[in-house]
């Protein structure tokens, strides 16, 4: 879906003419869960997690921008809360890029989060452990930070989440 070659519909279609194989409900239900924005399975079973255990379901991939212009971009947002959601493994800061170095990533990391809390989000991360051992304490965190949000005046913009298109279609 994030490259664009197929939609969920197509999914869904595609388990409609499969129901007769054994197994098939059960990818009939992730088919359900797909969205176009979503960059990984971390990304994916975070979120369908977190919206089983009540929050609304969040924008992926959203771009923000500040006075200086682009900041980055989320891996989830809750406009109607104030707060992006950041989940990351270990991968991302220790296996080598070919033009950068772990700590120059995580550097630009540490300069994102700043400008993000700076033009008034509040961003929540967590890890794949954390969210295995305790979904609702992340969605704890994550109410939490949206009690902080409210009180923020924003100076951030925000552009159209990943997939929108898609998700009108």
């Amino acid at each position: 879906m994030k490259q664009g070659l197929t939609v969920r519909q197509e999914l869904a279609s595609v388990a409609v003419a499969c129901s007769h194989y054994e197994g098939i409900g059960q990818a009939a239900r992730a088919c359900s869960f797909a969205r176009p924005g979503a960059e990984s399975v971390l990304e994916s079973t975070s979120r369908v997690d977190l919206v089983a255990h009540g929050l609304p379901e969040p924008w992926l991939q959203v771009p923000f921008y500040d006075r200086r212009g682009f900041i980055g971009r989320a891996d989830m947002f809750w406009r109607e809360l104030g707060v992006v959601g950041e989940v990351d493994g270990r991968v991302k800061y220790t296996q080598p890029y070919p033009d950068r170095a772990p700590e120059e990533i995580l550097w630009a990391e540490k300069r994102r989060m700043e400008r993000m809390q700076a033009a008034g989000l509040e961003v929540v991360g967590w890890t794949a452990a954390e969210m295995l051992a305790s979904p609702g304490a992340v969605v704890g965190r994550i109410y939490a930070a949206a009690g902080r949000a409210v009180l923020l005046s924003p100076t951030y913009r925000v552009g159209p989440p990943a997939g929108t298109a898609a998700l009108a279609g």
